[in-house]
């Protein structure tokens, strides 16, 4: 374990993890959920395979670097978020408006009316589309709505990924909203969205409801939470290898080692690639001549259907060298902000696109702090934790922006809009004597 893979994968994994710096408590979930990731994307894939197999000296180098320095960026940029001011009157009342029931009572006939129209357009998506990827001819090429499928998605597309995008918001909120009020149905809706996607084959999706809604719960008592952390990072593991299965099945792996023998680690490795297909990516990059992109990735994905500045276009166009992407099964690469920053702009680019997207997260960050200590409510916090994964941390990730990013931010405002509570200045200060952080896991 040389000290070349130590930095490395510490750069990797704080591009991940970093909002710990600013909210190191048991309430962030969202941080919580991707420390599950970077144990089997960074933590053994980097210290205990030979990961770097086949690349040069001079593509390592370069991807060691551009990872470090990106990394210091994005944590600099995380810690300059503590100089944006919480004292904020739109703060304050917003607090007041979720410390109300009437909150609650509101959000609940919203997640109602959601729950409904995700169910209803996801059944009339595959109605339209004529299959459901699971029992397609084709199951991986339906999947990623490729080849002989894609023509029949473009029908739908709207519908469906509407239905979707609605469903992995509403689920977790209302299954929390569920085991609190004891109201079985929207528990019910849950599970049967679930099912639905479940069928489509993004079984990371047909889960992280449940993660969600199970790392809410748990944050209460320490014992639990041990579990929950420990339960993350199984799932991850079982996904991962779960992955490598397929693509043996399929004929499609993407992972190879040196030893002729599989151990576990380089078991898991297989089914989450990230660090080879990253290395992958900027040997091509680099043996194209390094044409920056100038940014033109980071609005590309908000351009319809393959667009070729679409980030997970663009980054499947390098490796096959302008092959027809539509019939690549595949939804492009994971990219860390450093190298993002590197391909963009260059060196310039390592340093400010991670600063800037650290600095934009911990603000948000840090506002979800306040009000989750100030508030020490389960229902807010599946709330503020939703919003989080699926519209702000989004938001911060500039660099690769996307049209899944409208519906998160819609149904964020039309869960989260109230009307305006003015407070005059006494009863501020009783608001903020009333609020008690203290009573909020640390």
């Amino acid at each position: 374990m040389s000290v070349y893979n130590l930095i490395l994968v510490w750069s990797l994994s704080i591009q991940v993890v970093g909002a710990y710096s600013i909210w190191f408590s048991r309430t962030n979930i969202v941080t919580h959920v991707s420390a599950g990731f970077i144990v089997i994307g960074y933590i053994i894939p980097g210290l205990f395979t030979k990961y770097y197999t086949g690349f040069s000296e001079d593509i390592l180098d370069l991807y060691v670097w551009t990872s470090f320095i990106g990394g210091i960026a994005y944590l600099a940029g995380l810690q300059a978020s503590r100089f944006y001011s919480l004292r904020k009157q739109w703060i304050v009342n917003k607090i007041a408006v979720f410390k109300t029931a009437h909150f609650e009572r509101n959000a609940a006939k919203q997640l109602k009316i959601l729950l409904i129209v995700a169910i209803g357009s996801l059944i009339l998506g595959y109605a339209i589309m004529g299959f459901v990827p699971m029992f397609a001819a084709d199951p991986l090429s339906a999947k990623q709505f490729k080849g002989e499928y894609r023509d029949s998605y473009l029908r739908a597309a709207w519908i469906f990924r509407s239905g979707f995008m609605i469903a992995i918001f509403v689920m977790p909120i209302a299954a929390v909203y569920s085991f609190i009020t004891k109201k079985r149905w929207f528990l019910a809706a849950s599970v049967v969205l679930g099912f639905l996607i479940l069928v489509s084959l993004a079984k990371g999706a047909a889960a992280i409801w449940l993660i969600f809604a199970v790392g809410v719960l748990a944050v209460r008592k320490r014992r639990w939470f041990i579990l929950y952390f420990l339960f993350v990072i199984g799932v991850n593991l079982a996904g991962s290898i779960f992955n490598y299965v397929l693509s043996l099945l399929t004929g499609l792996q993407t992972f190879t080692v040196s030893d002729s023998t599989y151990g576990f680690a380089d078991l898991v490795a297989a089914g989450a690639p990230d660090m080879v297909d990253q290395l992958n990516l900027l040997q091509a990059f680099v043996s194209h001549g390094s044409p920056w992109t100038f940014g033109r990735t980071f609005l590309g994905g908000l351009v319809p259907f393959s667009y070729q500045w679409n980030p997970s276009v663009w980054t499947l166009d390098q490796l096959n060298d302008g092959a027809d992407v539509t019939e690549i099964v595949s939804g492009g690469l994971r990219l860390p902000v450093s190298l993002w920053g590197y391909v963009s702009f260059g060196w310039v680019g390592v340093v400010v696109v991670p600063a800037l997207s650290g600095f934009v997260l911990g603000c948000f960050m840090r506002i979800a702090k306040k009000i989750i200590l100030a508030t020490d409510d389960p229902f807010v916090l599946a709330v503020l934790t939703v919003v989080l994964s699926y519209a702000l941390i989004p938001l911060s990730a500039f660099y690769i922006w996307s049209l899944y990013l409208f519906p998160a931010v819609l149904i964020s405002i039309f869960l989260l809009q109230r009307k305006r509570i003015v407070l005059m200045p006494g009863r501020y200060m009783s608001k903020l004597a009333r609020a008690t952080p203290s009573a909020t896991p640390k």
